[in-house]
């Protein structure tokens, strides 16, 4: 069985010609997730 991402660690996403990142951010209860896009892989 797959492990979950604790808070504070993210992931990287190829989208077409883009790289996307992720991060799940601790906020109180719950959490929020912060999305960036960036041109290189060295970017993110």
């Amino acid at each position: 069985m797959a492990k979950k991402r604790g808070h504070n660690e993210g992931t990287v996403y190829r989208v077409g010609r883009r790289f996307r990142a992720e991060v799940m951010a601790e906020v109180m209860v719950g959490g929020i997730k912060h999305r960036a896009y960036f041109d290189t892989n060295n970017e993110v």
